[in-house]
Formats: C-alpha cells, sequence, structure tokens
C-alpha cells in the first residue's frame, strides 16, 4: 500500500498528510526514532495511514469547515486561524502533520492505540445502596501506561471554541 499525500489540493484518495520519509525525520529530531533495546524503530505506511485516521477523527472539534466534499481527510479547511493569523484554505497545518507523526509513532510502540475503544476494562460488580459502589476487572492497563498527550496538544491549537454565543477566543500578540 502506498501513502497518497494530501497536499491541500485536494488529493484523491489520500490516506496521508506527510510522506513516510519526512515524518521518520521528525521523529528522528525529536528523538523517537529508537526502541527501548536501542534498534531503530521506523514507522511504516500503515502505521502512517492509521495515524491519518486517528487525526481525523477530530474532525468535528477542528475549527473552519471542509473545501470540498471529495476530500479524503478533515484538511484542507477554511475558516482556521492558528496563533490569530488565517491559515490559507490550501495549507495543511504542521500541527497536523506533526500530530500525524507522533501518532504513527505511537502506532508503532504500541499498536491499536490510535483506534481506541475505551480501556476494556469490565464491570464486574455495581451496587446502588446510598453510595454507589463499581468494581472493575483489571484488564493490565492503566492510565499512565500510554497517553498520545503530544498528538492532542498538538491538535487543540487547531480547535474551535466551544463556548458558544459567549465565548472569547484569546489571541497571541
Amino acid at each position: 500500500m502506498a501513502l497518497i499525500i494530501e497536499n491541500g489540493t485536494v488529493v484523491a484518495n489520500a490516506n496521508s498528510y506527510d510522506t513516510l520519509a519526512n515524518a521518520q525525520a521528525f521523529l528522528d529530531l525529536v528523538g523517537l526514532n529508537v526502541a527501548a533495546n536501542g534498534d531503530p524503530l521506523l514507522i511504516d505506511e500503515p502505521s502512517m495511514i492509521r495515524a491519518y485516521y486517528y487525526v481525523n477523527s477530530f474532525e468535528n472539534q477542528y475549527q473552519g469547515q471542509r473545501v470540498s466534499i471529495d476530500q479524503t481527510g478533515s484538511f484542507p479547511r477554511s475558516g482556521v486561524v492558528i496563533n490569530g493569523f488565517p491559515l490559507p484554505q490550501t495549507t495543511i497545518p504542521p500541527q497536523l502533520i506533526q500530530a500525524q507523526a507522533y501518532a504513527a509513532y505511537y502506532e508503532v510502540v504500541n499498536p491499536g492505540i490510535t483506534q481506541p475503544n475505551g480501556n476494556g476494562a469490565t464491570i464486574t460488580h455495581e451496587e446502588i445502596s446510598g453510595a454507589v459502589a463499581v468494581d472493575y476487572a483489571d484488564n493490565g492497563i492503566s492510565s499512565d501506561t500510554f497517553n498520545m498527550a503530544s498528538v492532542t496538544a498538538l491538535l487543540s491549537q487547531l480547535f474551535g471554541t466551544s463556548g458558544g454565543a459567549f465565548s472569547i477566543q484569546t489571541v497571541r500578540i
């Protein structure tokens, strides 16, 4: 399977915002290029594609709207403002590209992390009598085992306000 790069021109059947080589270079730059045993940790095309769909899963939170009904991803978009500056609708934000690289890395390190379906905890006992008591089965996953904070931090820069008509957008000057 080959990566088809969305470059802001609504590329047919796009499945990535960046090339594998560029994503790997970024991960090298931030020091995420080696596994725990010291071997090179290389992302691959399937992890990039899963990461593409992961970053697109936040579409309902992104500012603006798609520029075409034919595009496969959330970007390009019109109506996006980053740090007080309007983003040209043919530009794929660097934050999105970096978030996809991080998500691809996390997918290689922890396969399936980009397709979350809850933490898998099963309720084993629930009781309501004055106070609520709920017991969960231990599934071996703890909240600090793995998180994708770097991905969500980058993507949050692209999110719109959620306070409705009475919200105030702050702008860095």
